[in-house]
């Protein structure tokens, strides 16, 4: 009987969120993922209804990974806690001679994310195909109005790593009202949460690897909370990728009215190692090539992939708790 490695080795913890979705113009962020030189080509915005006409929604996830660690083998690394900033591009789709070979979405492209700490910067690179770099990472809450109530007032800060440069930060108020609930009891975050279980792109090894790769990142909602947070603004003040003009972006806490809003999540993962697809090309052996991208080419889309569920699963090593990790 032969081991299923997706089952057997996985990378487990738990995660502490700030969420701002943001509705930005479909054609910038067509640009931000046909600038990537290697997936640009394979991929395209796949159709969704979230958003309105002439937009695509873009999540930016300011958070902290709390006791990661593979389960096996278990001893190797350490339980590792760090923070880790990503921008998410969900309902993105194969296209060209990815869509060719059967390879079905909708998935989730992530230009950059920042971490706090090199080993993991470093694994999720290599192993995982993810854009990661390392980062300077401030992160910091007060409350006001006694221990049990008032407003929480957060900030997040990523910085570059060789001179300390002001990339992009979040400020954001929690107030008495927006109190944490179970996730499966919060209607309004279903649509926050769909995003959310969409597989993960990646370029193996290291972003520039001729192998795509894409990898399911489960939470286990069952075990999760959630809350709206208010007067989140998210400041860019580099142009650290594409399609993502410097400035001040708002977003409205999450609700019924606003599915999308402004979120803080609490929620043990499994992430799976990263399913093999076919060697690709990159950017420059497709450049002019027929199959390569072109915004608006295709009206016929892939088909969904099926959701996997984790209701009732067994999260045995993801349950634990330390005192970093805020307890509901």
């Amino acid at each position: 009987m032969f081991l299923n490695p997706y089952k057997a080795i996985q990378l487990v913890g738990k995660w502490a969120v700030q969420a701002v979705t943001l509705q930005l113009p479909r054609s910038a962020v067509e640009f931000m993922v046909s600038s990537d030189p290697y997936l640009g080509p394979h991929l395209r915005l796949a159709r969704q209804s979230l958003t309105v006409d002439g937009t695509h929604p873009v999540i930016f996830l300011f958070g902290t990974h709390y006791r990661a660690r593979l389960t096996f083998p278990w001893f190797f690394p350490p339980p590792m806690t760090y923070d880790e900033m990503v921008v998410m591009v969900p309902y993105v789709s194969p296209w060209g001679e990815l869509a060719g070979a059967g390879l079905r979405g909708p998935m989730v492209y992530m230009p950059r994310l920042f971490l706090s700490q090199l080993l993991p910067t470093f694994g999720g690179w290599f192993f995982w195909g993810f854009n990661k770099k390392l980062s300077r990472i401030e992160y910091g809450m007060n409350q006001q109005g006694g221990k049990n109530g008032g407003v929480v007032h957060g900030s997040y800060g990523v910085r570059g790593l060789a001179m300390g440069a002001p990339l992009l930060s979040l400020k954001w108020n929690a107030g008495e009202s927006e109190e944490w609930i179970p996730v499966n009891d919060a209607p309004f975050f279903n649509e926050a949460r769909e995003l959310h279980e969409q597989p993960l792109l990646g370029q193996i090894p290291g972003t520039v690897g001729p192998v795509l790769g894409y990898a399911y990142w489960r939470k286990f909602w069952d075990q999760g909370m959630v809350r709206p947070i208010s007067h989140a603004k998210v400041d860019v003040d580099a142009p650290f990728i594409a399609g993502l003009d410097m400035g001040q972006y708002t977003s409205k806490p999450i609700s019924g009215a606003e599915p999308l809003g402004a979120y803080q999540l609490r929620v043990p993962w499994a992430l799976e190692l990263p399913r093999i697809e076919k060697l690709v090309s990159s950017a420059r052996a497709l450049k002019g090539a027929e199959g390569g991208w072109e915004p608006g080419a295709v009206e016929s889309w892939p088909v969904p992939l099926t959701k996997r569920g984790t209701a009732g699963e067994d999260t045995e090593g993801v349950t634990y708790l330390d005192d970093r990790y805020p307890k509901s």
